[in-house]
């Protein structure tokens, strides 16, 4: 089908990678490899390793005000633009729960239109393949290279989070593709 591979890989694909790259440029880095406990970061000898100072040991399990971001699950996507335009960087679970905000209604949005126009579901798993190609690219970019084991939390509870609000939308279709 022309429409979907066209929006699938010409315009959402686009438009996520897009959205991504200048998310990225909004991010701050809570905990770095020498924020963790036994991270070796340099050898001088043979066997001998050298080990970075610990900036900030207790920072790195520390929820302070994150837990808001979960309290407030809904709130309206990042314009990268504007932030960038007032210098604001936000932490990497606001940067996931910007575009997991975008995706779920762009996918929903989506969805009722196959499913109201061309009376099809699977039309809607073709569109979004694209799309979630390249969210699934971010992702392993991302987190291989985190060390933030509480931004790493993050997304799941999110996800847990935008599940039990699709519930209750009624929304059964993308629940069985969460």
């Amino acid at each position: 089908n022309f429409y979907s591979r066209a929006l699938s890989l010409q315009v959402l694909s686009a438009c996520f990678r897009a959205y991504i790259q200048a998310l990225e440029k909004l991010q701050f880095d809570i905990a770095t490899s020498s924020d963790l406990i036994g991270v070796e970061t340099g050898s001088i000898g043979l066997f001998s390793r050298v080990r970075e100072p610990l900036k900030n040991r207790s920072a790195v399990f520390a929820l302070g005000d994150r837990i808001n971001i979960l309290k407030d699950i809904e709130q309206p996507t990042l314009i990268p633009h504007i932030a960038e335009a007032s210098s604001q960087k936000y932490p990497y679970e606001v940067i996931f729960g910007s575009l997991h905000r975008l995706l779920l209604d762009t996918a929903t949005s989506e969805y009722l239109f196959c499913d109201n126009f061309f009376g099809e579901e699977a039309m809607f798993n073709e569109i979004f393949a694209g799309p979630l190609t390249v969210i699934d690219e971010h992702f392993n970019s991302i987190l291989p290279n985190s060390y933030d084991a509480m931004g790493d939390e993050f997304p799941v509870w999110t996800h847990i989070l935008t599940r039990q609000a699709l519930k209750v939308r009624k929304f059964k279709f993308i629940l069985r593709n969460c």
